[in-house]
């Protein structure tokens, strides 16, 4: 159902987030740049990270990540600028 944002079928989780409107801007295939190494390609994965707490802030927070080609790490959304084609 979510293949054209993930690039694959949501897990239960990301069902739940997707469904409630939470979308990711940014989706599988898309052409960006990553801010701090100027590294520009294509987004080939979209995950859901559960980020722990800190001691000043405890909660648990959902973010979106995103691995770009040529890139073995995934980074946050905040991090990404979109190439126009």
């Amino acid at each position: 159902m979510y293949e054209d944002i993930l690039g694959r079928e949501a897990s239960e989780p990301e069902k739940k987030i997707l469904d409630l409107g939470l979308l990711p801007t940014a989706k599988f295939g898309d052409e960006v740049m990553i801010v701090r190494d100027k590294h520009k390609g294509k987004i080939d994965a979209v995950v859901l990270f559960a980020v722990p707490g800190t001691p000043f802030d405890p909660r648990r927070k959902l973010s979106w990540g995103f691995r770009v080609e040529g890139k073995s790490v995934f980074v946050e959304q905040k991090e990404l600028i979109p190439i126009s084609e």
